[in-house]
């Protein structure tokens, strides 16, 4: 446990260049001493004059951007709870920046790909004058769950090679238990040396089949059912908030609940 907060963050942006924006910005901090707080922030003013139409369409952002939606009345509004159930906060870019700058100062920010996340951010924050202030080791999760992983070797999806390896022991454990009957008439060494081969064999495909999965890059869906954590939803998928708390429960599955 450590002794500082962690921020489980994720943004969906106008774009993957350098001059993206964030439009739509989800955390839940973590105190040391357990306690959750988590937030869910739509840009009302974000500058889309450089953004990318695919990069928009990704995240659904005419879908759910609160700005194509709303009246005027619900617009000029704006602050958390627009509509009734909904815990959205549609708010001005200055306001977010404060916003993600406190919740953020001296945590530890946990993601997928955070740097893309800080990347955004950080020079929001420093258009309206302020630092960005959290720990300068991000946590990658995708990271972590590879790492992981190569301990739970188990826990991967096998290849057809090494299917039929696996396949192979087993027959050769079958005719070494037959070469050991009496009157058998087959060689224990002979089997022995067999079964020896095939487990060999078998253990080069599982150190292949374990390269190979957890090599960059990766399927971040295929990553997380692997640790036996199923991904968001369709729906929930590509939205800040559903993948900030698919993160979290990834990440304490990972460290066991931590």
């Amino acid at each position: 446990m450590t002794d500082r907060p962690i921020v489980f963050l994720d943004t969906e942006t106008t774009g993957l260049h350098a001059d993206r924006r964030p439009w739509e910005i989800a955390w839940i901090r973590r105190e040391p001493d357990g306690t959750e707080t988590e937030r869910l922030l739509q840009i009302r003013d974000v500058d889309l004059s450089n953004a990318e139409l695919k990069g928009l369409q990704i995240g659904g952002f005419y879908d759910r951007w609160y700005g194509a939606q709303l009246s005027p009345f619900e617009w000029g509004r704006g602050g958390p709870g627009i509509r009734e159930g909904d815990p959205t906060e549609f708010t001005d870019e200055y306001h977010a920046a404060y916003e993600v700058e406190r919740a953020t100062r001296g945590a530890i920010i946990v993601g997928a790909v955070p740097n893309f996340d800080t990347e955004t951010l950080a020079p929001m924050l420093r258009r309206y004058e302020m630092c960005p202030a959290w720990h300068y080791q991000l946590v990658d999760i995708e990271t972590l769950a590879a790492g992981w992983l190569t301990g739970h070797q188990t826990l991967i999806p096998g290849t057809e090679a090494l299917d039929e390896a696996r396949l192979a022991r087993f027959e050769a454990e079958q005719f070494l238990r037959q070469a050991r009957e009496p009157f058998s008439g087959c060689s224990t060494r002979e089997a022995e040396a067999e079964l020896m081969r095939a487990t060999r064999a078998e253990a080069h495909e599982q150190r292949k089949a374990v390269a190979e999965f957890i090599a960059p890059p990766w399927r971040s869906d295929d990553l997380s059912r692997a640790c036996g954590v199923e991904p968001p939803t369709p729906e929930e998928r590509h939205t800040a908030l559903g993948d900030a708390r698919w993160v979290k429960r990834w990440y304490d599955h990972l460290m066991g609940g931590a």
